[in-house]
């Protein structure tokens, strides 16, 4: 783990926070302390802990309460309590802080990755108010995409839960090949994904709208908003963006799934959006950076499984596209060391418990590590591997990418 420690420390080394810088704080020295502990022991649900508050009180999300800081928690306890009811199910709390991580070494080492992130945030001259702090603009919209994309997993795993246990009764009664089933029953997600316009307070209205003239043409949905992000990003009708996403609650009932980075999105939406309108933010904080994240946490598992499917059929993700959801869906898909197995097959599973990484030259190379030494993890890091390829667009990003 030391090799992914170095790369953290050398991108704390650089970032820059303007709340050390203009209020004479020390965020920066606490979260690098707090990551240099849990990657010490990183299984320490303590240790991980303090990486998600010491970023939530960097960007005031536990200012007022520690809301946010409960829905993780209630996460892990939710796994950890439901997961050993269903056949597969293993730790969100600690992966979400590795997946962090790895995507924090993989910005600093990657000259080509963050020119493209870089130019990005300005949403061509769209938005003007992100961080100018060195790297604080990632820091900000990577941690939010990171650390709360698996936020809704509870919602899985409940639904996997319940078609565990009918499958369990149903071949205890004979019908092993033609069990009951269950579909997505969750009603009045309108309710939820309802997101009134935010306005700027008086003062600066003139300056405000003067700044941001498309401001009264922004959506006041959740899945409007990513639409919108969607749909400029990849070149997409926004109407038959705007539609699919509205019929995908409809579309995981019948085919029966649930895809928790859907719930994990309008999730992180609300909240933020609750933040920011109670606290009289700029509007634009939660119009700009939070909507990315927010698209960036749908995206990591639609992407796949929607926009590379009829009727858009796009090819494998360009990061100049759409970068952050890029980075998610890398290291969402890599980071499968040290998580805790709940689910009775998972418990069966030999998975790797750590890594060795080496990102110089702009290079990707990494290399899954067994407690038992001997162990041949070429058909894990294969599948790993084609996983990536099939979706996303590699070689003008590393110039080799190697998993073993």
């Amino acid at each position: 783990m030391n090799s992914l420690l170095k790369y953290c420390e050398q991108f704390f080394d650089e970032l820059e926070l303007y709340e050390d810088i203009s209020n004479n704080k020390t965020l920066k020295k606490d979260f690098l302390h707090a990551v240099i502990n849990f990657l010490n022991d990183s299984m320490s649900t303590e240790k991980a802990l303090k990486v998600y508050e010491v970023f939530s009180r960097s960007y005031w999300m536990i200012n007022n309460d520690d809301s946010i800081i409960r829905m993780i928690t209630e996460m892990k306890v939710f796994e950890e309590n439901a997961g050993v009811l269903t056949e597969k199910q293993r730790d969100h709390f600690i992966h979400s802080i590795n997946t962090f991580l790895l995507g924090v070494a993989i910005y600093i080492s990657n000259s080509k990755y963050q020119a493209h992130f870089n130019e990005w945030i300005k949403h061509n001259g769209k938005y003007n108010d992100y961080y100018t702090t060195l790297h604080e603009e990632f820091l900000y919209r990577w941690g939010i995409a990171s650390l709360f994309h698996d936020i809704a997993y509870p919602i899985e795993i409940s639904y996997n839960q319940l078609k565990s246990y009918l499958n369990f009764m149903s071949s205890k009664c004979g019908l092993s090949g033609n069990s009951l089933e269950a579909s997505v029953f969750i009603t009045n997600v309108d309710v939820f994904n309802l997101l009134p316009k935010m306005n700027p307070k008086k003062e600066y209205e003139e300056e405000f709208f003067d700044k941001y003239p498309q401001f009264k043409e922004f959506e006041t949905n959740s899945l409007s908003l990513i639409a919108m992000e969607i749909s400029e990003s990849f070149g997409i009708n926004f109407d038959v963006i705007n539609k699919e996403l509205f019929d995908y609650i409809n579309r995981m009932s019948s085919n029966k799934y649930v895809d928790h980075g859907y719930f994990s999105s309008l999730i992180v939406l609300r909240w933020f959006y609750h933040l920011v309108d109670n606290q009289e933010w700029n509007p634009v904080y939660f119009y700009f950076p939070i909507v990315n994240s927010a698209t960036s946490i749908i995206l990591h598992n639609y992407y796949r499984h929607g926009l590379m499917k009829a009727p858009f059929h796009l090819q494998q993700l360009n990061a100049k596209n759409h970068p952050l959801s890029y980075l998610l869906i890398m290291c969402d898909e890599l980071q499968d060391w040290g998580r805790m197995p709940y689910g009775l097959k998972d418990k069966e599973e030999v998975y790797p418990t750590s890594i060795r990484i080496d990102l110089e030259n702009e290079c990707f190379n990494l290399k899954y590590e067994y407690l038992d030494s001997g162990r041949n993890g070429v058909s894990f890091a294969s599948k790993k591997f084609d996983a990536i390829q099939k979706v996303l667009i590699t070689d003008n990003i590393f110039s080799n990418i190697n998993i073993e």
